[in-house]
């Protein structure tokens, strides 16, 4: 076999090598990508909770048949602006600050319809926050509805929620700190309940995370600390996440 004929082989060998690598590449992405579908889809599933939607129309109704028409038209707006957001931002991986604050927002003021002044809770942003940096659709949602049903609604006293977003630096690099905290009866206690959709958000959100971090060398983290009272005992739970700038939640 003359010089050009090997050239010509070693040039076939190398083309089709890099073909492969290329649809396995290819192969590798679209894998990627439906998890990620997948994976919102599960999560946007779970927000359809009946008893949250049944609670919050039971409430509309009690509204229309008492005469207080303006709290009516409040709720039901709001009801149907929440319902819609959920749905459009469907294929969404990622929400700005604005949105999701908005998103929350709604959502603690409707369940405050089944908690009455049982529910308290408290949206605290700091002024060095892009209020256009990109956070994991549903983010805040999964966290304020374990702190919700797992910290607020197994004391008869009720309690309070805050919702927290600061700028944090780790590793030598800046990011966003965003965290949820309820002094409610903690996640020992709040574990012998059954209230399987928000650890099912909890372990959707996790899997979303492992996901997204692929496409970034800063990496998103999560925490989760256990708080107590001067003596030790439980006094609710704090979960937050930090998400690194510039971070991008889909294949660059």
């Amino acid at each position: 076999m003359c010089s050009s004929d090997l050239l010509s082989l070693l040039v076939w060998r190398v083309t089709r090598r890099v073909e492969r690598m290329r649809s396995q590449q290819r192969l590798m992405a679209l894998s990627r990508e439906k998890k990620q579908k997948d994976l919102q889809l599960k999560a946007i599933r779970l927000k359809a909770i009946p008893h949250f939607h049944s609670n919050v129309m039971a409430s509309i109704e009690y509204f229309v048949m008492n005469n207080s028409s303006d709290e009516a038209s409040h709720y039901l707006k709001l009801y149907s602006d929440f319902t819609n957001q959920t749905l459009s931002d469907i294929d969404r991986p990622a929400r700005t600050v604005d949105e999701e604050v908005s998103y929350i927002a709604a959502y603690l003021e409707l369940e405050g319809l089944r908690y009455g002044d049982r529910l308290q809770y408290n949206v605290d942003i700091e002024s060095e926050v892009n209020p256009q940096t990109l956070l994991p659709t549903m983010l805040l949602h999964t966290y304020c509805q374990n702190a919700v049903k797992h910290g607020i609604g197994g004391r008869n006293e009720g309690g309070f929620v805050k919702v927290f977003i600061s700028r944090q630096r780790r590793h030598g690099v800046d990011g966003t700190l965003v965290s949820v905290s309820d002094d409610g009866i903690g996640r020992q206690a709040a574990a012998q309940g059954n209230r399987d959709s928000t650890r099912q958000g909890l372990k959707i959100l996790m899997e979303q995370t492992e996901l997204y971090n692929e496409y970034n060398r800063n990496k998103m983290e999560h925490g989760v600390i256990d708080l107590t009272d001067e003596a030790g005992r439980p006094a609710g739970t704090r979960f937050e996440t930090w998400v690194p700038d510039g971070f991008v939640f889909s294949n660059p």
